[in-house]
């Protein structure tokens, strides 16, 4: 409802989009935010390397012992995980994933976004 009544205020963004064509995605959201356009395709490598899940990980990786590891309990995972889109379908079951597919497009198509992708 909200996506329906406040349209340039919302920016749909899937991470599938995010992984399919990075520098397109952040040149939207860009674009979106009202940024300028005059940025170089160097200082897009730079976004794009900067918020990527590799050096995420390895800033997170090099504070966590700040903070995060005394935070955690033992044998709690970690925050990272692979990175990889489509983890989820090595944790649900085949019944699982179409229930889960099947919400998710009910849900999504409730708030105006017909189109989802699930394959990757």
């Amino acid at each position: 409802a909200v996506a329906r009544s406040c349209p340039r205020q919302i920016l749909w963004v899937s991470y599938e989009a995010l992984h399919r064509d990075t520098h397109a995605e952040v040149r939207r959201v860009g674009a979106f935010l009202g940024l300028p356009a005059k940025h170089t395709e160097a200082m897009l490598d730079q976004i794009v390397y900067h918020s990527s899940f590799v050096s995420m990980k390895r800033q997170h990786e090099a504070c966590e012992g700040l903070a995060s590891a005394s935070l955690r309990n033992d044998g709690e995972a970690a925050h990272f995980r692979k990175g990889e889109p489509g983890g989820w379908r090595a944790v649900l079951t085949v019944e699982q994933r179409i229930r889960f597919e099947a919400l998710m497009r009910e849900k999504l198509s409730a708030i105006g976004i017909l189109s989802c992708d699930f394959s990757l």
